[in-house]
């Protein structure tokens, strides 16, 4: 009679766990269960982005809608507080907060602190970053300008360490290798 809704099958990597919600003030508030009703992750939050844990990390959305991480034993490795995430590559996170994004690691710990119009990953160790002249570069990372802020769009790295750029409508396009070097041009 704590809850006031049990579902299963929320996790699908982690069936064993139960969501169960709570009404409060007028507010749903979720969380988990193990199969003996013992409370896995607190009945605290309003909702969970993901379906599955990332790197062992659940992300999850508190009653200001920020956004943090829980780990599978229900403690808050991330504290909610961030407005967008990205997907865990490489064991880093992208992360907005007050309009601005920067870099942690799944541990919490603030790589590239929040500075950016826009934080994305690449692939092959590399994050595009867009400047606050909406110009287009690549850091690595430790937050080191890899390719400068000189591009209108870059694309992720391809299979062959590749990166598709762009100076500007009708402009000079091309590719790159993954340290910023023109290796081709394509036609106008």
């Amino acid at each position: 009679n704590l809850y006031d809704k049990v579902e299963e099958g929320w996790l699908l990597d982690n069936p064993s766990l139960i969501r169960v919600s709570r009404i409060l003030y007028g507010r749903t508030f979720i969380g988990f269960v193990d199969e003996v009703g013992r409370e896995v992750i607190p009945c605290k939050y309003v909702r969970q982005n993901k379906y599955y844990f990332q790197e062992g990390l659940l992300e999850v959305v508190n009653e200001y809608e920020k956004i943090g991480f829980v780990n599978k034993e229900g403690i808050e490795i991330i504290k909610c507080q961030y407005d967008k995430v990205s997907e865990i590559c490489d064991n880093l996170i992208c992360v907005r907060k007050e309009h601005k994004w920067g870099l942690i690691s799944t541990n919490g710990r603030e790589i590239i602190p929040p500075q950016y119009f826009f934080l994305g990953h690449m692939g092959q160790g590399r994050l595009i970053a867009q400047n606050e002249n909406y110009k287009v570069g690549a850091l690595d990372y430790k937050g080191n300008v890899i390719i400068p802020f000189i591009y209108y769009q870059l694309g992720r790295v391809t299979t062959d360490n590749r990166i598709e750029y762009s100076k500007g409508e009708g402009g000079e396009h091309g590719f790159l290798d993954i340290d910023g070097n023109v290796i081709g041009h394509l036609p106008i």
